[in-house]
């Protein structure tokens, strides 16, 4: 009986593979043209000039992130809290809180805090 294979992982393999983890665990992202990483805040590529996706789509693609990092043991929040103390998912607009009502902040500022708290989770600051 021939012994069992053993899969070696080259240290250049095994640092591409944490250092991809590490940029799907943190709040920058690709440019779609040049694939310039940047700051999920800026507007615009540094390095081509392209226009960025607006502050709803980066939301959505950070909830998927923290939904992923959340799968792999970290603890990322991705609620928010209304002025009246009730919780609502980041996704939300308006606090149904009959004696409330408030908006909830805009996809801008829920981005600002889910990057920060994306972040902070996974060590990435």
């Amino acid at each position: 009986m021939a012994p069992p294979l053993k899969h070696s992982v080259s240290s250049s393999s095994s640092s591409s593979m944490s250092s991809s983890s590490s940029r799907t665990m943190s709040s920058s992202v690709p440019c779609s043209v040049c694939k310039t990483r940047y700051a999920i805040s800026a507007e615009r590529c540094s390095k081509c000039n392209e226009m960025l996706p607006d502050a709803s789509a980066k939301l959505t693609l950070l909830l998927k992130r923290a939904k992923v990092a959340n799968a792999n043991g970290f603890s990322v929040d991705v609620s928010i809290e209304c002025g009246c103390e009730a919780i609502y998912a980041m996704t939300d607009a308006t606090c149904t809180d009959p004696d409330c009502g408030d908006d909830l902040p805009d996809d801008a500022e829920k981005l600002r805090i889910l990057a920060r708290r994306l972040d902070m989770a996974t060590g990435a600051m």
